[in-house]
């Protein structure tokens, strides 16, 4: 008896270590992130590890940060997640995660209150009416800058409100201020990425242009590509453009060194002006109104976690008011991307970012999104120098995407 007690007592020794240590097993997550703290502030890992400490002791999980280089970031998260491992939380997503199921979809995680709160939130990935990437870095916008100084040396005051308008101030820059550029575009790009994505793009979405059709794929053979490209064409056929254009792929740089009127750029360039009075706004409206492109970055959670209620949560609080908020401030200063944060940004820029973000839009992944781009851009070129019309540029490019790119 007393042997069989002993055995007993041992028994359930066991079985109380046993669920003492189950009970103490906490969910373990990882979120990859690359380095954005390139100043004297906290550095990457210590910011987050503080900001997501109250979100890992109220739900009892510990989370793993890891802060990535960027060289080879994305090549290395994907081929992480499409293996057995990966992160729980990822940044940056591409649309090759997307269409491979590597990302969990995110519709039913978020209530409706929460997605309003997100001033970008369509400018996440998404695919099949379904959200998979929660917009964390948006900004450097592509606007259209003015030198005023040369403007107000050609007599003029205002920006130009439309495409005509547009287009007249810059025949009058040409004549009165004949030693600058009234207008440059970047058709001598070397990507057709780099080209389109101020040359084209913000155009296109002016005339009302979708990029994806209701399928998921690209099409630009419909009347807003029509219109853009002859908006495009009347630069050459009116004197604004000559025949280098299709060689230029520094329009940037001779604006900053103010030998330029305008310019479409990033907002984040306007440090490097030179020394002139520079204005800007979204764009000149077009057929559709104002509308151009912005950068986005987001986060993505694994279709593999263990825990998605947890890996979502995380990205909540990383995407949240009080961490971006300190986030823009101590470590890298971007637009606010919810309506109950604070933008730390640039004053000048303040309006845009948070009472227009309605006319600011993604470029959106798609299947052989490069090839489709270098494509368009070499035709494009071969318009300019007069060996397509507008109406064979977008048949030519379509029909090369739909029977060579698109599988």
């Amino acid at each position: 008896m007393k042997k069989l007690v002993s055995i007993l007592l041992a028994l359930m020794l066991v079985i109380s270590c046993m669920s003492f240590a189950v009970a103490d097993d906490k969910p373990v997550l990882t979120v990859w992130i690359p380095v954005y703290q390139f100043g004297d502030g906290p550095d990457d890992l210590t910011f987050w590890n503080e900001h997501l400490a109250d979100f890992a002791a109220e739900n009892n999980c510990e989370i793993v940060v890891e802060i990535k280089g960027w060289g080879n970031y994305y090549d290395g998260a994907y081929t992480a997640m499409a293996g057995e491992g990966g992160p729980d939380v990822v940044y940056g997503p591409r649309y090759d995660f997307m269409s491979n199921g590597l990302l969990l979809p995110l519709n039913d995680y978020f209530t409706q209150e929460e997605i309003d709160n997100y001033l970008y939130w369509n400018t996440g990935l998404q695919m099949n009416g379904q959200q998979y990437c929660v917009p964390m870095m948006v900004g450097n916008a592509r606007v259209m800058f003015y030198n005023m100084d040369i403007l107000k040396a050609a007599g003029i005051t205002e920006l130009p409100a439309t495409w005509d308008d547009f287009i007249a101030m810059c025949k009058t820059i040409k004549e009165k201020v004949p030693d600058v550029k009234p207008f440059l575009q970047n058709w001598g790009a070397g990507s057709g990425s780099a080209a389109l994505m101020t040359s084209f793009w913000p155009m296109y979405e002016q005339a009302g242009g979708k990029i994806l059709d209701e399928n998921g794929y690209p099409n630009v053979d419909n009347e807003a590509g029509l219109k853009t490209l002859e908006y495009i064409k009347r630069f050459m056929d009116e004197g604004i453009f000559d025949e280098s254009i299709v060689a230029e792929s520094d329009a940037v740089g001779q604006f900053e060194e103010g030998k330029l009127a305008a310019c479409v750029n990033g907002t984040g360039k306007y440090k490097s002006f030179g020394d002139y009075e520079w204005a800007f706004h979204i764009s000149p409206a077009g057929p559709a109104g104002v509308a151009t492109q912005v950068a986005s970055e987001g986060m993505g959670v694994n279709a593999k976690t263990k825990y998605p209620e947890l890996a979502v949560g995380i990205v909540k609080a990383m995407t949240s008011a009080k961490a971006m908020d300190d986030f823009h401030t101590q470590v890298y200063a971007m637009p606010k991307i919810t309506k109950d944060s604070t933008f730390k940004d640039v004053e000048a820029f303040e309006d845009m970012y948070t009472n227009q973000a309605d006319r600011l839009s993604v470029f959106p992944g798609f299947e052989s999104a490069d090839s489709f781009e270098d494509t368009l851009l070499g035709n494009i070129q071969l318009m300019l120098m007069g060996d397509l019309t507008p109406e064979q540029v977008l048949k030519e490019t379509m029909t090369y995407y739909n029977e060579q790119l698109r599988q």
